[in-house]
């Protein structure tokens, strides 16, 4: 959270995105409710208004997450009508009875209104063009939750807002910018990889102990990284007190295998089934295979892994599973339904996603049967979580 504060604080951009990138159970949620719960007090943003809105894997309407920052940001001007109005399409007047936000775009709403061919997409730009200048107007705080769940059209423009940001950087339109006291606005998003909202351009990626740039780039990425064993051991601890016996800190640090929530929800599931007592494993204890068994809790945080993984190598996933905890690459390609790779290669690169993902990892060898034909590749094993 430090670099992240201290990066917002030196920003000059009258809109700066930050997206928050990492896997399941990294803590993406916990930094964009940190930020709604103390960003208030953050130097730079001081009592900025903020929206909080997640992602839904339901969600149908078009451009609805447009629409309720578009509504959120015309009833904190005093818009009676906001809800009506964020739509666009809604039958209202165009005349001077508009905000004046809207009014700047009269024409554009009503060509849209009559307009034959192409709607979605002139309604899209229009609303990257309506946001843009509301999110320049007044500073505020927008988190955008969980990204892969916005509907698409949402998600388009977003993207637009990205590409302008970086398109102004790149030509050095975004100067000026720098000579206005008042710090601009902040987009934050969670999601999987930065690359759903802006896949090219400049990207301003932050690390953990790199020096920040005095100037921060208008699109940021800060990505959330597994945690060493140390960092794990704090958390540990933190829930289970500083008392905490070392075979147990051990126990948590491995299973969790550096990842914030697993390891939350370990030492969660171990004071709610008694198996602690004054910091060392209880007598309960002796009788759970503590070295495999999987709280339900991390299943549902595995099982979200796997759930957000596109369809070739979720399907490739599945299939090596057939195999145990270890698989070899020529006898898995021929097991693969046809045509969902190309070849050997195709198979490779979805491995590669799968290993990213921290799904799999190369294994030191494995015994694969002859009676199964092959092609000669390489050896992997699942990883611990999924192994669990």
């Amino acid at each position: 959270m430090e670099v992240l504060r201290e990066v917002l604080r030196r920003r000059t951009s009258r809109i700066t995105t930050v997206v928050v990138e990492g896997d399941a159970g990294m803590g993406k949620s916990t930094v964009a409710e940190q930020l709604i719960r103390e960003g208030k007090d953050w130097e730079g943003l001081e009592e900025l208004p903020s929206l909080l809105l997640r992602g839904r894997e339901d969600a149908w309407a078009p451009f609805s997450a447009c629409q309720s920052v578009l509504r959120w940001w015309l009833e904190m001007h005093g818009e009676a009508d906001a809800d009506r109005l964020s739509w666009l399409l809604d039958d209202f007047d165009l005349g001077e009875n508009l905000p004046p936000l809207l009014r700047r775009h009269a024409s554009a709403i009503g060509a849209v209104r009559i307009g034959l061919q192409d709607r979605m997409g002139a309604l899209r730009a229009l609303y990257a063009d309506i946001l843009w200048d509301a999110l320049r107007e007044r500073p505020v705080v927008v988190l955008l939750e969980d990204m892969e769940k916005l509907d698409c059209h949402s998600l388009n423009v977003m993207c637009l807002i990205a590409c302008r940001l970086q398109q102004d950087h790149a030509s050095g339109d975004i100067a000026a910018d720098v000579q206005h006291t008042q710090r601009g606005t902040v987009i934050l998003c969670t999601a999987r990889h930065y690359s759903l909202l802006c896949d090219g351009g400049a990207v301003g990626m932050l690390e953990p102990g790199r020096a920040l740039p005095e100037t921060p780039e208008p699109v940021l990425c800060l990505h959330l990284r597994e945690l060493d064993d140390s960092k794990m051991a704090e958390i540990a601890r933190a829930f289970l007190g500083q008392s905490l016996a070392e075979p147990v800190v051990s126990l948590i640090v491995e299973r969790a295998s550096g990842v914030p929530l697993q390891a939350v929800e370990l030492c969660e599931w171990m004071l709610k089934e008694d198996l602690l007592e004054e910091g060392r494993l209880s007598a309960k204890a002796a009788g759970v295979d503590l070295e495999s068994l999987v709280p339900p809790s991390m299943q549902a945080v595995v099982q979200a892994q796997i759930d957000q993984l596109p369809t070739a190598p979720g399907v490739v996933l599945r299939w090596a599973s057939v195999w145990g905890d270890h698989f070899h690459t020529g006898a898995l390609l021929d097991m693969l339904p046809k045509g969902l790779v190309c070849g050997l290669e195709g198979l490779e690169e979805q491995l590669e996603v799968l290993m990213d993902a921290h799904m799999i990892q190369r294994a030191d060898k494995f015994e694969c049967s002859h009676s199964i034909g092959g092609h000669a590749g390489d050896a992997w094993q699942f990883c611990n979580n999924l192994q669990q």
